[in-house]
This record gives structure tokens, C-alpha cells and sequence, in this order.
């Protein structure tokens, strides 16, 4: 759909055009779940007074990678690995934040136990971003 120019994609006038109101409900939706994605971009946790450790999840995995896109924004996640080495030119994602994000996991799943998977999953994550990243910027060249 067009919108005019002074015509807001939230106005009564386009929702009515839907066909019925799951089709309304899920746009409703998709806007909610894209709007609460910019919010959680634009609070940190350390000005929003999130507490990291009752971030919900239902394994270390998922507590892991739900922090990290809590913790870093995704062009530090897409432009950084998760700790510098000899092996990649990129730099370390912050080392607080690190800190952080692993003293996080301890305390609420025993980190010792899952180091090895946590740091993979860490690290696939960084790469996965970084290659989301590349691909858009391949297609919008297009």
C-alpha cells in the first residue's frame, strides 16, 4: 500500500483496508515485535536498570545469545569477534561487557560447566552478524 505523505501506516484510514482482523492482528504484531527490537537497541541495560540475570530463557544457549544482543549493539557484534586473537584482525568485543556477560551466565547457570559451548556460541554469533551484514549491504547494492 502508498501512503500519502502526511498519512501514518498506524491511521485508521490504511488498518481499515485489511480484510480481516487477523490479518490486522498480525501486522499489530509485527509492528509491537519491531518496535519492542529499536527500544532494545536504544536502552543499554547499564541506563535501563535491566537486570541481565532475570532475563528469561530456557537454556544457557538462549540465556547467551539473548544477552549479547542485550549487552551489544549489532554493529559492535557484526564488526568485532568476541575476543581478539592472532587469528582475526578484528577487535575483541568490550571486555566489560564480556566480563559482564559471563559473570551472568555463572551465576545463573554455572558457566564453568558450558565454557566451551557459551564461547562458540559467542563467537558464531559474532560471525553470523557480520555476515547478515555483508549480505544486506550485497543486496541493496542490487
Amino acid at each position: 500500500t502508498a501512503y500519502n505523505y502526511f498519512d501514518s501506516p498506524f491511521s485508521t484510514s490504511s488498518l481499515a483496508s485489511t480484510s480481516t482482523s487477523s490479518d490486522t492482528d498480525h501486522r499489530l504484531s509485527n509492528i509491537e515485535r519491531k518496535f519492542d527490537s529499536i527500544l532494545k537497541r536504544l536502552k543499554r541495560p547499564e541506563e535501563s536498570g535491566v537486570n541481565l540475570l532475570d532475563v528469561e530463557a530456557t537454556d544457557p544457549s538462549k540465556y547467551t545469545l539473548t544477552l549479547m544482543d542485550t549487552l551489544f549493539t549489532d554493529d559492535e557484534l557484526s564488526s568485532c569477534c568476541y575476543i581478539a586473537s592472532k587469528r582475526t584482525a578484528k577487535p575483541g568485543l568490550d571486555k566489560n561487557k564480556v566480563k559482564l556477560l559471563e559473570k551472568c551466565i555463572i551465576e545463573k547457570f554455572g558457566y564453568e560447566k558450558f565454557a566451551k559451548v557459551m564461547k562458540a556460541k559467542c563467537m558464531q554469533k559474532c560471525t553470523d552478524r557480520a555476515n547478515k551484514g555483508k549480505a544486506i549491504g550485497a543486496s541493496s547494492m542490487k
